[in-house]
């Protein structure tokens, strides 16, 4: 990240997955002229999260921010579309940065299945992954003293998922996969007005037992 950023005063977030594609049974050809059609697959969506612009300096703790996605979305990835992540309100601050964590306390993170082509080469394939991947979106907003919510849309591209895969000799395919996703993958934000007053009581507040943010 360079030069500094201006946040919104937020206080709520509603998240969601918008694809460039829908299923079932898409299919795209990589940089390497391989045609893969996708017949099963799973993402876990761990969490998505802003990060305030006092955090700037202090990096992104293990601690997870009151604005965290609600609950781990897992992301039927044969069904390409719009998944609804949920929304969660929180005290309100300034924010600056989006952090998407996709991993698995339990099981792959990755999952996809289907079949690839290239010439007279063809077969079926299986890619899968238990790591965890996280990155930091960098939000260039212009200050305000009004109390908003944010709708925040990861935006995903199917059709640069496989770039840089060889199918006759695939090598820490998952990986790749993770790699490629979160490169082209783009957070957009509408903002809209947004009252909501926060309540002391304990229930209120995100639940992040059994997480473990990155």
């Amino acid at each position: 990240m360079t030069g500094e950023l201006d946040g919104a005063w937020l206080n709520g977030a509603e998240y969601a997955v918008e694809w460039d594609l829908d299923g079932p049974l898409w299919s795209v050809e990589n940089d390497l002229g391989w045609t893969v059609t996708v017949t099963d697959g799973e993402l876990v969506d761990y969490s998505v999260s802003l990060v305030q612009c006092a955090d700037l300096t202090k990096g992104h703790g293990d601690e997870a921010d009151e604005s965290t996605s609600p609950e781990v979305v897992f992301e039927d990835l044969a069904l390409l579309g719009v998944a609804d992540l949920g929304g969660v309100d929180f005290t309100p601050a300034s924010y600056c940065q989006a952090h998407v964590l996709v991993a698995s306390d339990s099981g792959p993170s990755l999952t996809l299945a289907g079949t690839a082509a290239s010439g007279f080469d063809e077969g079926e394939f299986l890619i899968t992954t238990d790591e965890a991947y996280g990155a930091l979106y960098d939000l260039d907003l212009d200050a305000d003293d009004e109390i908003l919510l944010a709708e925040v849309t990861l935006s995903r591209t199917a059709d640069t998922l496989f770039e840089g895969l060889d199918f006759l000799a695939l090598e820490d395919p998952g990986w790749t996969v993770l790699e490629n996703l979160f490169t082209h993958q783009e957070v957009e934000l509408a903002l809209v007005p947004h009252i909501h007053e926060v309540s002391n009581d304990p229930v209120a507040s995100v639940d992040c037992s059994g997480r473990s943010p990155l």
